[in-house]
């Protein structure tokens, strides 16, 4: 089995996409911490069910931010590259 190397300076694929499996990481863990957060919250309330939603709903407006940066980021990032930027 042959390796296949990388030209120089080029970046090698698994960190190419580095930043995705950081963003999968964090969405992750986000709509964990929410969604038990909002179990939690609800069971001192004696209203489990709508701590869940809530805390459902706040991991999603979470995760779209998070997405949100990532984007800006990576669209920073292509507008370096671009030559006569």
């Amino acid at each position: 089995m042959t390796r296949k190397t990388s030209r120089a300076g080029e970046t090698p694929p698994l960190l190419r996409n580095s930043h995705m499996i950081g963003l999968g990481s964090t969405l992750t863990v986000g709509m964990a911490v929410f969604t038990l957060g909002g179990l939690y919250i609800g069971n001192l309330l004696d209203r489990t069910t709508e701590g869940i939603l809530a805390g459902v709903f706040l991991g999603l407006f979470f995760c779209g931010y998070e997405v949100w940066k990532s984007v800006r980021k990576m669209n920073r990032e292509a507008g370096k590259k671009e030559p006569g930027k």
